[in-house]
Protein backbone atom coordinates (compact mmCIF):
# COMPACT_ATOMS: atom_id res chain seq x y z
CA UNK A 1 0.00 0.00 0.00
CA UNK A 2 1.33 3.41 -0.99
CA UNK A 3 1.63 5.94 1.84
CA UNK A 4 1.74 9.73 1.64
CA UNK A 5 5.29 11.01 2.28
CA UNK A 6 3.91 14.02 4.18
CA UNK A 7 1.08 12.64 6.38
CA UNK A 8 1.36 8.81 6.00
CA UNK A 9 -2.26 8.34 4.87
CA UNK A 10 -2.87 5.70 2.21
CA UNK A 11 -2.70 7.15 -1.31
CA UNK A 12 -5.57 6.66 -3.76
CA UNK A 13 -5.17 6.22 -7.53
CA UNK A 14 -6.24 9.39 -9.35
CA UNK A 15 -4.83 8.77 -12.81
CA UNK A 16 -2.58 6.18 -14.49
CA UNK A 17 0.50 5.94 -12.19
CA UNK A 18 -0.60 9.01 -10.18
CA UNK A 19 -1.87 8.79 -6.62
CA UNK A 20 -3.39 11.45 -4.40
CA UNK A 21 -3.62 11.99 -0.66
CA UNK A 22 -7.11 12.77 0.64
CA UNK A 23 -5.75 14.45 3.77
CA UNK A 24 -3.01 16.82 2.55
CA UNK A 25 -3.95 17.00 -1.15
CA UNK A 26 -0.51 15.97 -2.41
CA UNK A 27 0.13 13.95 -5.55
CA UNK A 28 2.60 11.08 -6.14
CA UNK A 29 3.47 10.55 -9.80
CA UNK A 30 5.54 7.62 -10.98
CA UNK A 31 8.18 8.13 -13.66
CA UNK A 32 6.74 8.15 -17.15
CA UNK A 33 3.28 9.31 -16.08
CA UNK A 34 4.07 13.04 -16.07
CA UNK A 35 3.58 13.49 -19.80
CA UNK A 36 0.00 12.17 -19.68
CA UNK A 37 -1.22 14.06 -16.61
CA UNK A 38 -3.84 16.77 -17.07
CA UNK A 39 -2.89 20.22 -15.72
CA UNK A 40 -5.88 20.26 -13.38
CA UNK A 41 -4.78 17.18 -11.42
CA UNK A 42 -3.64 17.95 -7.88
CA UNK A 43 -5.68 21.13 -7.46
CA UNK A 44 -4.60 24.73 -7.60
CA UNK A 45 -3.43 27.15 -4.94
CA UNK A 46 -2.38 30.76 -4.79
CA UNK A 47 1.26 30.84 -6.03
CA UNK A 48 2.17 33.19 -3.18
CA UNK A 49 1.31 30.54 -0.57
CA UNK A 50 3.39 27.48 0.18
CA UNK A 51 1.85 24.17 1.14
CA UNK A 52 2.15 23.61 4.91
CA UNK A 53 4.17 20.42 4.38
CA UNK A 54 6.51 21.92 1.77
CA UNK A 55 9.13 22.61 4.43
CA UNK A 56 10.03 18.94 4.78
CA UNK A 57 10.55 15.88 2.66
CA UNK A 58 9.35 12.34 3.32
CA UNK A 59 9.75 8.73 2.30
CA UNK A 60 9.14 7.38 -1.20
CA UNK A 61 5.60 5.97 -1.33
CA UNK A 62 6.99 3.02 -3.29
CA UNK A 63 9.40 2.24 -0.43
CA UNK A 64 12.78 3.35 -1.80
CA UNK A 65 13.89 5.70 0.98
CA UNK A 66 14.04 9.45 1.54
CA UNK A 67 12.91 11.74 -1.27
CA UNK A 68 15.41 14.31 -2.59
CA UNK A 69 14.30 17.93 -2.68
CA UNK A 70 14.70 20.51 -5.45
CA UNK A 71 13.91 24.20 -5.00
CA UNK A 72 11.82 25.86 -7.67
CA UNK A 73 11.83 29.64 -8.02
CA UNK A 74 8.84 30.44 -10.19
CA UNK A 75 8.19 33.51 -12.34
CA UNK A 76 6.13 35.18 -9.59
CA UNK A 77 9.13 35.08 -7.23
CA UNK A 78 7.60 32.42 -4.98
CA UNK A 79 9.76 29.43 -4.11
CA UNK A 80 8.58 25.91 -3.41
CA UNK A 81 10.11 22.43 -3.30
CA UNK A 82 9.50 19.27 -5.26
CA UNK A 83 10.62 15.90 -3.97
CA UNK A 84 11.79 12.97 -6.09
CA UNK A 85 12.92 9.43 -5.38
CA UNK A 86 16.42 8.79 -6.67
CA UNK A 87 15.64 5.08 -7.15
CA UNK A 88 12.27 5.02 -8.95
CA UNK A 89 12.31 8.70 -10.06
CA UNK A 90 8.73 9.25 -8.92
CA UNK A 91 7.91 12.87 -8.01
CA UNK A 92 5.86 14.22 -5.08
CA UNK A 93 3.81 17.36 -5.65
CA UNK A 94 2.33 19.20 -2.67
CA UNK A 95 -1.13 20.72 -3.33
CA UNK A 96 -1.10 23.06 -6.33
CA UNK A 97 2.51 22.35 -7.31
CA UNK A 98 1.62 20.11 -10.24
CA UNK A 99 -0.62 22.77 -11.81
CA UNK A 100 2.21 25.31 -11.44
CA UNK A 101 4.69 22.94 -13.10
CA UNK A 102 2.27 21.64 -15.76
CA UNK A 103 1.58 25.12 -17.09
CA UNK A 104 5.26 26.09 -17.27
CA UNK A 105 8.33 25.14 -19.29
CA UNK A 106 9.53 23.09 -16.29
CA UNK A 107 7.14 20.27 -17.21
CA UNK A 108 9.59 19.00 -19.81
CA UNK A 109 12.72 19.87 -17.79
CA UNK A 110 12.05 18.26 -14.40
CA UNK A 111 15.18 16.07 -14.54
CA UNK A 112 17.39 19.18 -14.57
CA UNK A 113 16.01 20.18 -11.15
CA UNK A 114 17.96 17.34 -9.55
CA UNK A 115 21.04 17.55 -11.82
CA UNK A 116 23.90 19.14 -9.82
CA UNK A 117 25.42 20.90 -12.85
CA UNK A 118 22.07 22.34 -13.91
CA UNK A 119 21.35 23.44 -10.33
CA UNK A 120 24.74 25.21 -10.13
CA UNK A 121 24.08 26.95 -13.45
CA UNK A 122 20.63 28.07 -12.29
CA UNK A 123 22.07 29.39 -9.02
CA UNK A 124 24.79 31.26 -10.90
CA UNK A 125 22.19 32.80 -13.22
CA UNK A 126 20.02 33.88 -10.26
CA UNK A 127 23.04 35.42 -8.50
CA UNK A 128 24.13 37.29 -11.65
CA UNK A 129 20.59 38.62 -12.13
CA UNK A 130 20.50 39.83 -8.52
CA UNK A 131 23.90 41.51 -8.92
CA UNK A 132 22.79 43.25 -12.13
CA UNK A 133 19.59 44.41 -10.42
CA UNK A 134 21.57 45.73 -7.45
CA UNK A 135 24.09 47.49 -9.72
CA UNK A 136 21.30 49.10 -11.74
CA UNK A 137 19.62 50.32 -8.52
CA UNK A 138 22.88 51.76 -7.15
CA UNK A 139 24.33 53.22 -10.36
CA UNK A 140 21.17 54.23 -12.17
CA UNK A 141 20.04 53.04 -15.58
CA UNK A 142 22.30 55.24 -17.71
CA UNK A 143 25.59 54.46 -15.95
CA UNK A 144 24.71 50.79 -15.61
CA UNK A 145 24.02 50.51 -19.34
CA UNK A 146 27.30 52.30 -20.20
CA UNK A 147 29.19 49.96 -17.87
CA UNK A 148 27.61 46.88 -19.49
CA UNK A 149 28.54 48.24 -22.93
CA UNK A 150 32.14 48.79 -21.77
CA UNK A 151 32.37 45.24 -20.40
CA UNK A 152 31.08 43.81 -23.69
CA UNK A 153 33.61 45.89 -25.66
CA UNK A 154 36.52 44.79 -23.46
CA UNK A 155 35.60 41.09 -23.07
CA UNK A 156 37.38 40.02 -26.23
CA UNK A 157 39.72 42.98 -26.70
CA UNK A 158 43.41 41.93 -26.88
CA UNK A 159 44.50 44.82 -24.62
CA UNK A 160 41.78 44.56 -22.03
CA UNK A 161 44.36 44.19 -19.24
CA UNK A 162 45.67 47.65 -20.12
CA UNK A 163 42.14 49.08 -19.98
CA UNK A 164 41.59 47.46 -16.58
CA UNK A 165 44.88 48.88 -15.31
CA UNK A 166 43.88 52.33 -16.55
CA UNK A 167 40.50 52.12 -14.79
CA UNK A 168 42.12 50.81 -11.62
CA UNK A 169 44.68 53.61 -11.59
CA UNK A 170 42.14 56.36 -12.18
CA UNK A 171 39.43 55.09 -9.85
CA UNK A 172 41.52 54.41 -6.75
Amino acid sequence: MLRCPKCSLALVATHHDAFGCARCGGLWVREGALSSLPESLGGTVDPATRAPNDGRTGLCPDGHGILLRARIDDDEGAAFYLERCSACRGVWFDPGEWSRIASSELRTKLDALWDPAARRAALTARNEARLAEDLRARLGDALHDRLVDLVRALESHPDRAMALAYLDEHLR
